[in-house]
């Protein structure tokens, strides 16, 4: 998990993101008093989670973003405490569960501003995934290559040391910009459509309640939502400029016209998932991981470009330089753990300098990812 904080105007010096990520996350009819998570590490704890990005935007976009981090998982697993929810029940009820609790989160906001989301929830080998806004997940299958290139180790290592830049000369090749080799092969699966305003449906939706749709003349995927002009107080007014995604959490004042809470949900069968991609249960060959990103970390690379660099961070950064695996565990593996974690994070860190703005006086969006590796189930 990174966060990294924009540069936006010193009246909102604050980073807007806020970022979740609960393991163990089973529901249990105990109520923890404090956060009323009602989680309860029955289960292996690298089983079942629930993992969420929250974007804020506006004047109190961060309290919006912090608020629905903790309501939405908390009354997701209440709800499931009610409904006596198991992982046999149909995928249609979870989807209702949780939109229902994206829309009662929303209804509860009673501050300015708002915050877009993405969450993925596992139960079993049942993954839920669902988003409202801009923020992007997607599942990412990784294949090993079949031997490994020292040459490539040692311009990938220079990379992620160096700054953004930098150039290497190994003497065959000449002088030339470093950049991430990844060796194995990444792919991209069940990536979530972003709610924008100019997409068809959305657009729909915002003109029948009233609303409008300014598409940049410059760039056709550059939308926002406007409220048409009206009078008040007797006086005319120009249109109200809106936000530049079709769905959030809060923005009561856009409802509306339209910009609505509810998730798009999908339900992947991990099991399905893992025969029809012929990732062995095992993970001795493929590796199967999630990420989810705030827009900020998508406004400058797309999503390959990110999946590169996580799955480097995740299984080829260790070997190139510790020779350590995130499979590794035990008492004996907590150094090696730690050692692990901390070239994930210097991967990361990394891959958020390379998705800012090349100059720094250029504007630049708060950056907040997660990446987690999953495993088959049973």
């Amino acid at each position: 998990m990174i966060t990294h904080e924009g540069n936006r105007p010193k009246s909102m010096p604050m980073n807007q993101d806020r970022a979740v990520l609960i393991p163990a996350y089973v529901y249990s009819m105990e109520v923890r008093p404090k956060n009323r998570l009602l989680i309860d590490a029955i289960n292996d704890p690298e089983d079942d989670f629930f993992v969420g990005v929250f974007d804020g935007h506006g004047k109190r976009g961060h309290d919006v973003a912090k608020y629905a981090s903790e309501e939405i998982p908390a009354r997701i697993a209440s709800k499931m405490v009610r409904n006596n929810y198991n992982e046999d029940k149909e995928s249609s009820i979870t989807r209702d569960l949780i939109v229902e609790a994206f829309v009662e989160v929303d209804n509860d906001v009673v501050t300015d501003g708002g915050c877009t989301a993405a969450i993925m929830l596992r139960i079993g080998n049942q993954l839920h995934i669902a988003n409202t806004g801009d923020v992007t997940s997607f599942v990412v299958i990784y294949e090993p290559p079949d031997e490994y290139d020292e040459r490539l180790s040692n311009i990938n290592r220079d990379y992620i040391s160096k700054p953004r830049g930098s150039t290497t000369d190994d003497g065959n090749t000449g002088e030339e910009l470093l950049q991430l080799h990844l060796q194995g092969k990444v792919t991209i699966h069940h990536q979530n459509a972003r709610h924008e305003p100019h997409s068809p449906r959305e657009r729909s939706r915002i003109e029948s309640r009233g609303g409008r749709v300014r598409i940049s003349p410059t760039n056709p995927n550059d939308s926002r939502v406007l409220m048409i002009a009206r009078e008040v107080s007797g006086l005319r007014r120009g249109d109200d400029v809106g936000p530049k995604t079709s769905r959030s959490i809060g923005d009561r004042e856009w409802t509306a016209v339209g910009v609505i809470p509810d998730p798009d949900v999908v339900m992947i069968d991990l099991k399905e998932f893992w025969s029809y991609h012929d990732v062995d249960a095992n993970g001795d060959v493929k590796e199967v991981f999630i990420v989810l990103g705030s827009d900020g970390l998508f406004n400058n690379r797309k999503v390959e470009y990110v999946a590169r660099h996580l799955a480097y961070g995740l299984f080829e950064y260790n070997k190139d330089k510790d020779n350590v695996s995130p499979k590794e565990g035990g008492a004996d593996d907590q150094e090696q753990q730690q050692v692990f974690s901390s070239n994930l994070l210097e991967v990361g860190e990394k891959l958020a300098t390379m998705a800012s703005p090349l100059m720094e006086e250029w504007y630049r969006d708060d950056i907040t990812f997660i990446a987690k590796i999953i495993k088959l189930q049973g």
